[in-house]
């Protein structure tokens, strides 16, 4: 990545994590029991500036991935004698790892778009403080803005675990945090979309809030990822059985 896409990849896993600050501002939901979503409920304290703060996260997140996305097609563009498709082409810059930073680019923006969705439309109340809530939500009678809510944080968590795993594919055995942090990352929301689908595991909040922290922690290490040197083209003029140069005027980072 450049040094802009690791700032803004760094600045967007700042103001995701700000929800951790909240039970400063109120302790009335419990870590274990509650969704981090319930602190954006609007008659609570404190809702409408983490409301902002996520969305601005989102279209970061959002902007990082088109960036991102806009650098690989110049990347891509930049192959020797526009020899796409080919079998030089093919043998300069891996497939593979250009499918796996669109993977990586949509995943992304799916996730930022998704988090300004769900700022957008907070939760209209907090289950776990509210009986007559939690009743309305498995009757499925409440608002449609909670019914989105519900809905585009799903649509959040499946684009992390997509950018994720593009990540493993981009990633080498010398990227052995950033591997180790995926796949944290990876169990966690998993674990978490199952612990939220199952009422009778009283571990919902805190499973959710420990794949928040896991999703921060891995935007910024995945940010140092070197995928300029998995993608770029190696120089049209190589001895193939030599070690592999970079052809002038070809670094361009994603």
């Amino acid at each position: 990545m450049t040094l802009a896409s690791r700032r803004l990849c760094t600045a967007a896993a700042l103001l995701y994590s700000v929800w951790i600050l909240y039970p400063l501002v109120n302790r009335e939901l419990h870590p274990w029991t509650s969704f981090v979503s319930e602190y954006f409920v609007a008659d609570l304290p404190g809702a409408t500036v983490l409301r902002t703060v996520d969305g601005v996260a989102g279209v970061v997140l959002a902007g990082v991935a088109a960036f991102s996305y806009a650098r690989l097609r110049t990347l891509w563009r930049a192959l020797p004698n526009g020899a796409r498709g080919t079998q030089p082409a093919r043998e300069v810059t891996s497939s593979r790892n250009r499918t796996a930073v669109r993977v990586w680019c949509a995943g992304l923006g799916v996730a930022g778009l998704a988090t300004v969705v769900d700022a957008v439309n907070p939760l209209v109340c907090a289950v776990s403080l509210s009986a007559e809530c939690a009743a309305a939500e498995k009757a499925g009678t409440l608002p449609l803005q909670h019914q989105v809510h519900l809905f585009s944080s799903g649509a959040a968590g499946l684009g992390f675990v997509a950018a994720m795993i593009a990540t493993l594919v981009l990633s080498t055995r010398t990227d052995r945090l950033v591997r180790v942090l995926s796949w944290v990352g990876i169990v966690l929301i998993v674990f978490s979309g199952i612990d939220a689908l199952v009422p009778q595991l009283p571990t919902h909040g805190i499973s959710q809030r420990l794949s928040m922290i896991a999703i921060a922690v891995w935007l910024v290490a995945a940010a140092g990822v070197p995928v300029t040197q998995r993608l770029r083209p190696r120089g049209s003029g190589s001895n193939p059985t030599g070690p592999a140069t970079s052809a002038p005027g070809s670094e361009v980072t994603v």
